[in-house]
């Protein structure tokens, strides 16, 4: 029995007058998305010469089904496509998801055409997404792994630091920012989405910074330093091995979701073989495409392709919206604060990949997302250290006491309900840290309180009542 992978959305039709199709036009528009999904063309197979060609009957390589909506012309649809088509292993995920970006939807018959689609879902059989972990995972990181490696307490989040400016900053500087923010207490610096500078003096510079940055936590917590290297495979592999070869264990690596981001993930966990002296990459990603894509492959396809092509610690989108923020990015607009929290939650109990809090984050909302998600939630902060009015080594000192401050509440606090808020003198301290921009309201980082603000919100609880 073939498993298929179902392709669900919507999709508006109309006729040549503008009209919105009826049912039996949109049966027929749906079918030849099937058809030219897989085995078709713009015509009929109908010569004698293709009878007995086939491997299997062509209803079994793709079906589809139609609902009429309530809007005139609206039809809702679900697509299957035989997951045999799709080898996973020799780059079938890629194959299909260029197939659902590609031009499959641009559909016209004579009289009605496609006006509109939307992928809301797309759902694969559990003996694909199986052999894709089985082929991309097997050498990546759980979140109990990465939190050995980190030598992470057991209340202890992962902090990091994307860096910024985003771009142009100066090397010398880079350093210097660099080890001061380990030595503050965060865990990983990383550089930024935006920052690729490889070339051949830069690489030299980026392999010794990551040296230096490995001995300032040597006596107190793992620090490491991340490259950016969201490149194609091989030249991402051949860089990974300069600094795998001259760093100590574990190796932290950016590769990010762009046009090279699956099939380079794909290549490193292959090349890499993790063991007791954990010689696989740590790799974090941000899947810059997620958001563009959303409309062709639905909401969170992007973001699984690279979960299972082997990323370790990615920034699913959809983060909690606790409110207060001046620049929010990608968090949810639909979904209520608890369905967001237990989103999170949910990819925790999974056990992969670690999920990270980023994106217009600052330090007085730090202990909420601690309430709210736990420590297996990385935080990777860009602004909330960068914008501190007294630079930021100043802004990673305040997230770092900011975050020791919530575990020491969060111990004294009963289970079902939310921490203490922070001291007066640290909530002040994180009110003052940042200057708000020009035309945002004055209490634009205002201190977000667990006990206070956030249950009013229905459903919420903190993390620690669900452990």
């Amino acid at each position: 029995m073939s498993d298929y992978i179902s392709v669900q959305g919507v999709f508006v039709g109309v006729t040549d007058t503008g009209q919105g199709i009826t049912a039996d036009q949109a049966d027929t528009l749906a079918g030849l998305m099937a058809v030219d999904a897989t085995y078709g063309t713009f015509g009929e197979f109908s010569s004698s010469y293709w009878r007995g060609t086939m491997l299997d009957s062509v209803d079994k390589l793709a079906s589809v089904s139609t609902i009429q909506r309530s809007r005139k012309g609206e039809y809702g649809f679900i697509l299957r496509l035989n997951s045999n088509l799709f080898d996973a292993k020799p780059g079938g995920l890629q194959h299909l998801l260029g197939i659902l970006c590609g031009d499959l939807f641009s559909l016209q018959l004579e009289g009605i055409k496609l006006k509109s689609i939307k992928i809301e879902r797309v759902e694969v059989p559990d003996s694909w997404e199986k052999l894709l972990l089985s082929e991309h995972r097997q050498n990546a990181y759980t979140i109990a792994e990465l939190r050995t490696l980190f030598k992470l307490e057991a209340d202890e989040p992962l902090l990091a630091f994307s860096v910024k400016p985003r771009m142009g900053l100066k090397r010398e500087a880079l350093q210097a920012l660099t080890l001061e923010v380990l030595r503050a207490g965060f865990h990983i610096v990383e550089l930024d989405t935006r920052n690729l500078d490889l070339s051949a003096d830069a690489v030299v510079e980026l392999i010794d910074l990551a040296k230096r940055a490995v001995d300032i936590g040597k006596q107190k917590h793992v620090t490491r330093f991340s490259p950016n290297l969201s490149l194609s495979a091989p030249l991402a592999s051949e860089l990974c091995n300069k600094f795998m070869t001259a760093s100590d264990p574990p190796v932290v690596i950016k590769c990010d979701g762009g046009l090279d981001g699956i099939s380079t993930c794909q290549s490193l966990r292959a090349s890499y073989r993790k063991g007791n002296a954990a010689k696989s990459p740590v790799i974090t990603t941000y899947p810059l495409l997620k958001r563009v894509l959303e409309d062709r492959i639905g909401q969170d396809t992007f973001l699984n392709a690279l979960i299972w092509s082997g990323s370790d610690i990615i920034y699913p989108g959809g983060a909690p919206n606790l409110g207060g923020a001046y620049r929010q990015l990608d968090h949810a607009t639909r979904d209520s604060l608890a369905r967001s929290v237990e989103r999170y939650l949910g990819f925790a109990k999974r056990g992969f990949p670690m999920v990270t809090v980023a994106g217009g984050v600052y330090a007085g909302q730090l202990q909420a997302y601690y309430e709210l998600l736990g420590p297996n939630v990385a935080y990777f902060l860009g602004g909330a250290v960068a914008l501190h009015k007294d630079g930021p080594v100043e802004g990673a000192k305040l997230c770092v006491r900011i975050v020791k401050e919530a575990r020491n509440l969060r111990r004294k606090a009963s289970r079902g309900n939310f921490a203490d808020p922070l001291t007066a003198s640290l909530i002040s301290d994180a009110e003052a840290a940042y200057t708000a921009p020009s035309g945002a309201p004055p209490n634009t980082f205002k201190y977000i309180s667990a006990a206070k603000d956030l249950p009013i919100a229905q459903g919420l609880k903190p993390w620690f009542a669900r452990a």
